[in-house]
């Protein structure tokens, strides 16, 4: 990765994933699925920063760095976001009080916008930002779980209660519909953007098989 402009880089990617989940846990909050009892753990707060900017660049150099990058020079753009999002998906099945639901959820709002932001910015810093930042406004802000990892301290102390359908239940707001539309929507603004920057791979035939080696 290009150190040239990764601060910049990551600063946007982490601005658009924080407001991202903020816009998700205000329309739980609006129906009466979170709430806020006072503050919570700064400290708390600070010790997340380290874990979950490892886990973002981690993810990011694997999923998106590797092997999305693999598929696309194979199989083109639109196969490689569908086949990594679904990977990137399965993979926080493992998580504890993981579900179908929540890992279908992480595949598309997640799995899917990451790969469309790597797209449409040929960067990594990018969607490491991204990733950072919704993770972190997740635990360290909102104090809510991340991919059914269980409630974290955070800056504030974050109650979610009510349907499970509606807060993500367990799993986390990540499970909830408004994850998953918000996720789509930037998604779709991502490719948008990647086509209009002629940066889509298309489907070459033959690719099917070529995977399937």
């Amino acid at each position: 990765m290009a150190a040239q402009g990764a601060a910049r880089a990551i600063a946007r990617g982490v601005l658009i994933g924080a407001a991202l989940f903020a816009a998700v846990i205000v329309n739980i909050a609006l129906v009466g699925g979170y709430r806020i009892d006072g503050l919570g753990s700064p400290a708390g707060a600070v010790g997340l920063l380290g874990f979950m900017a490892a886990a973002a660049v981690t993810e990011e150099l694997l999923f998106r760095g590797i092997l999305f990058r693999i598929v696309e020079e194979r199989a083109g753009t639109w196969t490689a976001l569908a086949l990594t999002g679904l990977l990137f998906g399965l993979a926080h099945l493992f998580n504890p009080h993981a579900d179908l639901w929540g890992a279908i959820a992480i595949a598309i709002e997640a799995g899917g916008m990451l790969a469309a932001a790597y797209a449409a910015t040929r960067t990594l810093w990018v969607p490491i930002g991204v990733h950072f930042g919704w993770n972190f406004a997740a635990a360290g802000i909102f104090g809510t779980e991340v991919s059914g990892n269980g409630a974290t301290q955070g800056l504030l102390h974050g109650v979610t209660s009510g349907p499970a359908l509606l807060t993500g239940g367990a799993f986390g707001p990540e499970a909830s519909p408004y994850a998953v539309v918000f996720g789509l929507l930037l998604m779709v603004g991502f490719m948008w953007l990647a086509r209009r920057r002629g940066n889509v791979v298309p489907f070459r035939r033959g690719a099917t098989a070529t995977l399937a080696r």
